[in-house]
C-alpha cells in the first residue's frame, strides 16, 4: 500500500507541483489540478494525471504574442523544454501595449510567469518594475502547453512558406471585410488561378438519363465558384 501512495504522491509531483514562492525554495501545486485529480479518482478511479489546468481555457492569446518573437527566443523555449532553467528579465508590470512591441521580451516572459506557464525559482530586483529571475516550466503538465504553442507555431509556418496562395488568401478575406471590392476581385482571381485545379472546372457537364450520359453544350460549370464563396 505504501509503495502504491510513493508512486502516487511522485505522479502528483510530476504534474502538478513545481510554482516556486519567492526566493525561499517551496513549491506549490496547482489546486485546480489537484482537485480535479481527486475528483477524477473518486468518480471513476482513474489514478492517470491529465492537464486539467490547461483545458480551462486555450493558448490562443500566447501563440499570437510568441509568433512575432518565436525566432529570437527559440534557443531560450528549447532550453525549457529540456527541463532547463534560464534567466530572464521580467517586468513585473506586463499590460496589453507592451505585449503588442514584438521586441518587448520582458512582457512575454511577465506574461509566461504570471498566467502560470513559468516558475520563478529565484527572483532579484533590477530597476523600477523589472526584474532578473531564473525561471522554468513548473510541471509535466505545462510542459506539454508549450510543445503544442511550438507545435502549432511550426505547422502555421511550414504552411505558409509552403503554399503561396495562403497569403493572398489572407489579402482577399482583408479585401471582403473592408469593402474594397476592386482588391477583392483581383486577389479572387489570383487565388483561383493559384489554388483550384482544371479538374474542379471541366469544360463539359453532363447529367444522367436512365442508363445513357448525355452531354449538354459546352461551358464552365459555377459550382465550384458557389462552394468557395459559401466556404470563406
Amino acid at each position: 500500500l505504501q509503495h502504491e501512495l510513493d508512486k502516487l504522491m511522485g505522479r502528483l509531483q510530476r504534474w502538478y507541483n513545481g510554482y516556486y514562492i519567492g526566493n525561499s525554495g517551496i513549491k506549490i501545486y496547482n489546486p485546480w489540478s489537484v482537485a480535479k485529480f481527486f475528483n477524477n479518482l473518486t468518480t471513476s478511479g482513474d489514478l492517470n494525471a491529465q492537464p486539467y489546468w490547461l483545458q480551462t481555457g486555450d493558448s490562443l492569446a500566447l501563440s499570437e504574442y510568441l509568433t512575432p518573437r518565436f525566432k529570437r527566443l527559440e534557443s531560450q523555449l528549447t532550453e525549457l523544454i529540456s527541463g532547463r532553467e534560464i534567466e530572464v528579465e521580467i517586468d513585473e508590470r506586463t499590460n496589453l501595449s507592451n505585449l503588442n512591441n514584438p521586441y518587448n521580451d520582458s512582457a512575454f516572459w511577465g506574461l509566461l510567469l504570471h498566467a502560470g506557464y513559468l516558475s520563478a525559482r529565484s527572483v532579484h530586483r533590477s530597476i523600477d518594475t523589472l526584474a532578473i529571475c531564473k525561471v522554468l516550466i513548473p510541471n509535466y503538465e505545462v510542459a506539454g502547453a508549450y510543445i503544442r504553442l511550438i507545435k502549432n507555431y511550426q505547422q502555421d509556418h511550414l504552411l505558409a512558406a509552403s503554399d503561396p496562395s495562403l497569403e493572398n488568401y489572407k489579402a482577399m478575406l482583408m479585401a471582403l471585410r473592408s469593402g474594397n471590392i476592386d482588391k477583392f476581385a483581383v486577389s479572387m482571381q489570383t487565388y483561383m488561378e493559384q489554388a483550384v485545379s482544371f479538374h474542379d472546372i471541366p469544360n463539359k457537364a453532363g447529367h444522367s438519363s436512365g442508363s445513357e450520359i448525355k452531354q449538354e453544350p459546352e461551358k464552365i460549370r459555377e459550382q465550384v465558384y458557389h462552394a468557395f464563396m459559401l466556404g470563406t
